[in-house]
């Protein structure tokens, strides 16, 4: 069959217990990848889960499916991150080479759909926490 249909399907997440790319309780349904890396992926987040900071060297899109998180992003190494509160329905676009995590807010668990190209030089291993303990949301 050409075109398939996958359903977002909490039951069918994985656990990731990768402390060096995720804090707290996350789940993932890889949706479909591609021959050339394109990875689209239903990531459940507990609440107050989320990624480390990280940087993928190509762009990555995040499609809220429900609950609340927040983004974080910024452009350099000096830059204060700028975060976003986001929910059901809210897109959000991290340009390549970008410093970022996301996930739940601290009250309420969040589902989002990520786009990206999957590359071995993305950089999740050493990138500055930033405002990682300054934290604190709902």
């Amino acid at each position: 069959m050409i075109v398939s249909k996958i359903p977002v399907d909490r039951a069918a997440a994985a656990p990731r217990n990768e402390a060096q790319r995720f804090s707290g309780t996350v789940c993932i349904q890889v949706l479909q990848e591609t021959s050339d890396g394109l990875r689209v992926q239903a990531v459940f987040f507990e609440p107050g889960a989320r990624t480390r900071p990280h940087i993928h060297i190509h762009d990555q899109i995040l499609h809220c499916l429900e609950g609340e998180g927040v983004v974080a992003a910024a452009r350099d190494s000096e830059e204060k991150p700028e975060s976003v509160r986001i929910q059901a329905n809210d897109t959000v676009y991290i340009p390549r080479n970008t410093w970022h995590w996301h996930g739940a807010t601290r009250a309420n668990g969040m589902a989002h759909i990520s786009i990206v190209v999957q590359d071995d030089g993305d950089k999740w291993q050493g990138v500055e926490l930033k405002d990682w303990a300054d934290y604190r949301e709902g």
